[in-house]
C-alpha cells in the first residue's frame, strides 16, 4: 500500500516518549524493580486508610496509651476491611474509611432488641439503606468469627 502525505509507512514506529528504569541493586533487573515499585502503591493506599482511622494521632504522652491507640486502630481497620470485603459489593469493596463512615456508618438508624433478636430500623426512603441491609445480611450469614 502506498502511504498518503503525512502518514507513516507500515511497519514504521514513531517514538512519543522514552522512559528508563535504573537500579543500582545487584541482581535486580530493572523490570523487576519497576514491578516492585508499582506494588508499593497498594501499601501507600493502606497507610492512607490507617491514617483515616486515626493511626499516628498519638494524643497521650504515655507509651502504653499510644500502644493502645495503635492496637485499637488496627482492630478498627480489620473490622472495616471485613465489612468492606465480605459484606459490600461493587465499588464499595474498595471504598476508603472516610467514604464508608460518611455514607454507611453514620446513617440514621435504630437498633432494637425483641425476643432475643436484633433489628436494624432504617428510615424509609434512605438511599443507602438497602445497601446497608444487604451488607448486614451477608455478614450475618458468615456466622461468628473463629476464636484466635
Amino acid at each position: 500500500m502506498k502511504t498518503e502525505e503525512g502518514e507513516l509507512e507500515l511497519g514504521a514506529v514513531e517514538l512519543q516518549k522514552r522512559a528508563y528504569v535504573l537500579t543500582n541493586l545487584p541482581g535486580l533487573h530493572a523490570i523487576s524493580a519497576w514491578r516492585l515499585y508499582n506494588r508499593g502503591t497498594v501499601v501507600e493506599s493502606r497507610i492512607k486508610e490507617l491514617v483515616q482511622l486515626g493511626a499516628g494521632a498519638t494524643v497521650v504522652d504515655d507509651l502504653g496509651g499510644n500502644h493502645l491507640l495503635w492496637a485499637m486502630t488496627a482492630l478498627a481497620y480489620q473490622v472495616q476491611h471485613t465489612i468492606r470485603t465480605q459484606g459490600l459489593s461493587g465499588g464499595w469493596r474498595r471504598a476508603e474509611p472516610n467514604r464508608l463512615r460518611n455514607w454507611l456508618f453514620r446513617m440514621p438508624a435504630k437498633l432494637t432488641l425483641h425476643a432475643r433478636k436484633r433489628y436494624v430500623q432504617i428510615t424509609r426512603g434512605e438511599p443507602m439503606g438497602e445497601l446497608l441491609l444487604r451488607a448486614l445480611r451477608r455478614l450475618d450469614a458468615l456466622g461468628p468469627p473463629l476464636p484466635a
